[in-house]
């Protein structure tokens, strides 16, 4: 089964409604062990949507986006931040480094879902295969 998302949430309740509605819409996805990986594993797996926090252990997610789009031009995933810093210099840097959803935190299941499937729509409407 080839992985289609690659989540590296900081927050196990956010990480446990992700990875919920992932399982619903049948999404096969992946949990990064450690932020300081995932520029590596994201170049490895090649998920077509990646998920993950602004701010992780030792890292910035929005640096981090940046290595991954620099790295992988022409196969990079459809990406979403989430954060609880909603400030509008932080939304605009996000969407300087290739950010595709700026998603705030409190989650919520159904927003969360809707995000995701206009996610999974732009990676699969870039040619992008779904498995």
């Amino acid at each position: 089964m080839q992985t289609n998302a690659l989540i590296c949430i900081n927050d196990p309740m956010d990480r446990d409604l992700i990875k919920l509605v992932m399982k619903q819409a049948d999404i096969p996805f992946e949990l990064a062990n450690s932020p300081h990986d995932l520029v590596d594993l994201v170049v490895q797996i090649k998920p077509i949507l990646l998920i993950l926090d602004i701010l992780l252990p030792g890292i910035n997610g929005l640096d981090a986006v940046a290595k991954i789009k620099s790295q992988m031009q022409h196969r990079s995933p459809v990406v979403a931040v989430i954060s609880s810093l909603a400030f509008p210099e932080i939304v605009l840097k996000s969407q300087k480094v290739g950010v595709d959803e700026f998603i705030t935190k409190p989650l919520d299941a159904d927003q969360l879902r809707s995000r995701l499937n206009r996610m999974l729509n732009k990676a699969l409407s870039a040619g992008v295969k779904k498995t």
